[in-house]
């Protein structure tokens, strides 16, 4: 061995991303396992190996003993004196064993180690490199389809996406280029086993991650996310600085962030609500455009009861009950829609409930002036109706007539 081999053996370290020294440690097994398999298993022997040069030494080490039990690890004072005067009791004696004298068997053995090892060493690189990449995601190549499977690409390594993890509106095909989320890595006697998935809700918040540097920051979060995979997530998103908009942050200018994740999802839609303490709140911006008459909250049933416009009972509801089911999963309550004339019926229909969508119904108020009266803490309408002109100014955006309007308007419609 020599120095042209040693570099070889860096360059096969490199491509596999494997330590020089765990391949070193594999080459002085095999040369051991070697020399066993020329010189007898019950042998002592060690390899010296010089890095420098490559070189390496084959030694018999038997340790010196009065009284030889085992010739095959021990020699006598007398006998090891002769190849060393100064060596003493419980010495080790180190005899050099020519490397031609290793068979050929004995090679082709060594080399079958070295194989096995550096197999063995690039799996375990493996392994422990997507190890911890669990969570993140990777941007591959889909090489091909295997039964209802999919062979991913994945920085040369093969990974796979199972049809449990598949999105079932996605078309995929060999040759696309997709983002995918590392589920987990397990060991399998072939080698470590990487699983992908598109699926995983996860898979959109790390997509947000990517595309949203508020939430990556922490000045945006993402309270909760469910979703229906293929056809509509819902996202909670929340920020603590009062001077950044969550959901703007994540919509982007002109949309430009959320529909960048919604081409990577090849058209999901994307809810994105702002998350608010108030329960009442939260569900009215969950459903939102859609308006809300009234939300009434039963706490020890983990329930709701929401009143809608008749003619928005479809649009709160969602195809084949979608949003509704998703709306449930985000709050974690349980949601019965009513319709405003079956409110009416059951005599359940509250006069006094304060939320953005009902005040959009009252003459002189618009979507956006009805969100800055609700942050300026009012919750009912008889709150609104009990303050005079001069209090009803100081909210942003409402000047003298204005406010007489509003004030008379919310009269008429507590009276209704």
């Amino acid at each position: 061995m020599n120095r042209p081999f040693l570099e070889a053996l860096e360059q096969i370290g490199r491509s596999k991303n494997i330590e020089k020294t765990v391949l070193i440690s594999a080459l002085q097994e095999a040369l051991i396992s070697a020399s066993k398999k020329t010189f007898g298993t019950g042998l002592n022997i060690s390899i010296d190996f010089t890095e420098k040069t490559g070189d390496f030494k084959i030694y018999l080490n038997k340790k010196v003993v009065e009284t030889v039990s085992d010739p095959n690890i021990e020699i006598s004072l007398e006998n090891a004196k002769i190849q060393k005067s100064t060596i003493a009791i419980d010495d080790t004696l180190q005899v050099e064993i020519p490397q031609e004298m290793l068979n050929k068997i004995a090679v082709r053995t060594a080399k079958s180690v070295i194989v096995q090892k550096v197999r063995e060493a690039e799996r375990n690189h493996i392994f422990e490199e997507f190890n911890n990449q669990i969570g993140n995601i990777v941007a591959s190549t889909v090489i091909q389809k295997e039964g209802e499977d999919f062979i991913i690409d994945v920085g040369g390594v093969d990974a796979i996406l199972l049809r449990k993890d598949q999105v079932y509106k996605e078309n995929v095909y060999s040759g696309m280029r997709l983002k995918f989320y590392i589920l987990s890595v397990k060991k399998f006697s072939k080698g470590p086993q990487i699983f992908l998935s598109r699926e995983h809700p996860n898979f959109i918040k790390k997509l947000f991650e990517l595309e949203v540097p508020e939430i990556t920051d922490k000045i945006v979060s993402i309270k909760n996310l469910v979703r229906d995979p293929g056809y509509r997530t819902k996202m909670l998103v929340y920020s603590e600085n009062k001077n950044v908009d969550p959901v703007g942050a994540c919509v982007g200018i002109r949309g430009s962030r959320v529909q960048a994740i919604v081409k990577e999802l090849m058209g999901e839609k994307i809810d994105i609500i702002q998350w608010d303490a108030d329960i009442k709140t939260l569900i009215i911006n969950a459903f939102n455009p859609a308006k809300i008459i009234s939300v009434e909250i039963n706490e020890q049933q983990k329930s709701a009861r929401v009143i809608v416009p008749d003619d928005q009972i479809i649009l709160v509801i969602g195809k084949k009950g979608q949003n509704i089911r998703l709306t449930e999963r985000l709050i974690g309550l349980n949601i019965r829609i009513s319709s405003e004339t079956e409110a009416k019926k059951e005599n359940i229909l509250p006069k006094d409930e304060l939320k953005i969508n009902s005040i959009e119904q009252i003459d002189g108020i618009s979507k956006k002036l009805a969100e800055k009266i609700m942050s300026s803490g009012f919750k009912t309408l008889e709150d609104l109706s009990k303050l005079d002109i001069q209090a009803l100014c100081k909210i942003p955006g409402i000047g003298e007539k204005t406010a007489e309007k509003i004030i008379s308007n919310i009269k008429k419609s507590i009276a209704k």
